[in-house]
C-alpha cells in the first residue's frame, strides 16, 4: 500500500511513465504464458495425470464444464485488472493535444479489455 501510495503522490509525468512500464510487464508477461501454452501443445507436454492436447478443450465436460457463468463472471476481474481509465484524465493535463489523446486511449481501452478477458480463459 505505500509502494502505491508513493506511485500515486508522484508527478503525473513520473506517474505516466512507470504506469508504461507497468502495463508493458502485463502485455509481455500475458503474450508469454500464450506462447509457453502454445509450445506445451506443440511438443506434446507430459504432466504426471495426462498429456497437454488440445483434446482438454473438449474433454472433462468442454469448455464451460460449470456454466457460462463462470466465464462471464471473470469480465468483472478483468475490469478490476486493467481499469484505467482515471489515469486517461489525469495523464492528459500534460498532452499537447489532450482532445485527440484521450478520444483515441477512450477508444482503446475496449479492445484491450476484450483482447484480455478472451486470451485470459
Amino acid at each position: 500500500m505505500l509502494i502505491l501510495l508513493g506511485l500515486n503522490l508522484l508527478t503525473v509525468k513520473i506517474f505516466e511513465e512507470l504506469e508504461f512500464w507497468f502495463v508493458l510487464i502485463k502485455v509481455i508477461t500475458i503474450l508469454a504464458l500464450i506462447v509457453i501454452g502454445v509450445v506445451l501443445l506443440v511438443i506434446g507436454f507430459k504432466t504426471h495425470t495426462e498429456t497437454v492436447s488440445t483434446a482438454n478443450l473438449w474433454e472433462h465436460g468442454g469448455l464451460f464444464p460449470n456454466g457460462f457463468s463462470g466465464y462471464s463472471l471473470s469480465f468483472q476481474m478483468v475490469t478490476f485488472a486493467y481499469v484505467g481509465v482515471e489515469l486517461v484524465g489525469v495523464s492528459a493535463a500534460e498532452k499537447s493535444n489532450p482532445k485527440k489523446t484521450i478520444a483515441s486511449a477512450i477508444n482503446k481501452i475496449p479492445l484491450w479489455f476484450l483482447f484480455f478477458s478472451a486470451s485470459g480463459n
